[in-house]
């Protein structure tokens, strides 16, 4: 079965007016560590914030900022409604280190050496968060801090170091987009990389490695389909659909492009394979 959008004549791409896309400033941005605030204050039992997600990223930018380590979310509990209340950020190196190598000389090397720095926050009931003591009670509904380790038991990363750390490196719309047009085009992922390194200033200030434009790539790459792969797709389905057991639908836009694929077979496990095209 093939679903098509109101079609009235076949138009090519060569015809189709040229769009001209407004976006919002901070879409367009590439992504600058110097933007980072480094005016940040030492976290506080007691202190307020009005969504877990506003405390993870101040958590965040005073690991990066302003101490130089690594932040993840080390565990988390829910009350009987299914609501999260407690959450515990810690150091990326906080857990105990393990390893599941039987030969010693071959152990693999690992940063988690059991680092004790850590914050634990729990949901008030106006459903923000906030710092606060063991002893104290919270009844706004906001997030509050409860327990707090400041010190660690390693040396932590310089200024130089903290781009390579997980957490701190993303990459933004707009660097996917220039990344895809670039590799439609034939240009190799280090020259789109040098070229964001330019426009920012120097590769130090960049919120990504080039080995996470390869990766994005990568993954791109294995969801686009080439050239025939829509005529081989439906030709496929064409010849399952002989089976009664089978049945499946393509969505295909106004311009007979192919939008959405979906197929099931009855009896097995089903999958769901959806497919943009652009």
């Amino acid at each position: 079965m093939i679903k098509q959008e109101g079609m009235e004549e076949f138009v090519s791409k060569d015809s189709l007016p040229e769009v001209t896309v407004i976006e919002d400033d901070d879409e367009n941005e590439i992504g600058n560590l110097d933007d980072v605030e480094t005016n940040v204050e030492d976290p506080q039992i007691g202190k307020v914030y009005d969504s877990i997600e506003c405390l993870f990223d101040y958590y965040k930018i005073y690991g990066k900022k302003k101490m130089g380590f690594e932040v993840i979310k080390r565990t988390s509990n829910k009350g009987g409604d299914g609501e999260l209340r407690y959450v515990t950020f810690a150091c990326a190196r906080s857990c105990p280190s393990k390893s599941t190598s039987k030969n010693a000389v071959k152990m693999k090397p690992t940063s988690k050496i059991n680092c004790k720095a850590r914050l634990t926050a729990s949901l008030c009931f106006n459903g923000k968060w906030q710092i606060r003591s063991l002893a104290s009670l919270c009844f706004n509904g906001k997030w509050e801090i409860h327990s707090l380790v400041l010190d660690h038991n390693h040396k932590l990363g310089t200024p130089g170091k903290l781009r390579y750390f997980k957490t701190n490196r993303e990459l933004k719309p707009v660097v996917k987009r220039k990344l895809e047009l670039n590799d439609r085009a034939g240009i190799r992922p280090n020259k789109s990389y040098n070229s964001f390194a330019v426009e920012v200033g120097g590769h130090e200030k960049l919120t990504f490695l080039e080995k996470d434009c390869r990766n994005y790539l990568d993954k791109v790459r294995r969801l686009r389909l080439g050239e025939g792969d829509d005529n081989a797709i439906q030709h496929y389905f064409l010849r399952m659909q002989s089976s009664s057991i089978f049945f499946y639908t393509m969505d295909l836009d106004k311009y007979g492009r192919l939008k959405n694929v979906f197929g099931r077979m009855q009896g097995v496990e089903q999958h769901i394979e959806s497919l943009e095209m652009f």
